[in-house]
């Protein structure tokens, strides 16, 4: 796959058309990499979304040829996929300095835990963290998507609707309605909000 150097042209200089274009093209290409290695659509979205949004506002300025970008996503997507598997793997570390479940977490976001935690809190925070996984996987992947940018990006909906294609007002009534299915999934799996 060649992204075309208008697309990355577009990227370095802020254009929110070719930021709407390169978010629509290569998000589905970049999931189903994710997807493969995690066999998790919540956890593939969110790597998915990451890494096209850290591409357009961190990594585009530093690329030097357009023509590498491509192999450059693809690498960093099987390599975020395959960190986040192998922490899935492993026991969940709460050190500050190692992104354990709070770094996906949406719901749970100003939780976090250092060393002097007890294990049955923390037991119970993986819990809730696994449960907000599964309600988030019945949501569509522009609706996760929109929700990994506001919460874990506090992108503002109208950067939000750029990215993805959409209006301020239809990712408002996104989130709004996204927010009251994860409530009621979360409520049925005996999560009381």
């Amino acid at each position: 796959m060649i992204i075309e150097a208008e697309i990355i042209n577009g990227l370095k200089h802020n254009s929110q058309k070719a930021q709407k274009r390169f978010f629509v093209e290569m998000f589905n290409p970049l999931y189903a990499i994710c997807f493969k290695i995690l066999g998790r659509k919540s956890l593939a979205n969110d790597i998915a979304t990451d890494l096209l949004t850290d591409f357009i506002f961190k990594y585009v300025h530093q690329l030097s040829n357009p023509n590498g970008a491509w192999s450059y996503l693809r690498l960093m997507a099987v390599r975020r996929s395959i960190r986040a598997q192998n922490r899935n793997n492993k026991d969940v570390s709460y050190e500050e300095d190692t992104p354990g479940i709070v770094s996906t977490n949406i719901s749970l976001s100003g939780v976090y835990f250092d060393n002097n935690t007890d294990a049955e809190n923390r037991a119970l925070m993986k819990i809730l963290q696994e449960k907000l996984d599964k309600c988030l996987e019945t949501l569509t992947p522009k609706a996760q998507a929109s929700i990994r940018l506001k919460y874990t990006r506090e992108l503002a909906d109208e950067k939000i609707g750029q990215l993805i294609g959409c209006s301020k007002q239809y990712i408002g009534r996104q989130l709004k309605n996204s927010l009251v299915l994860l409530q009621k999934c979360l409520e049925s799996g005996g999560v009381k909000i």
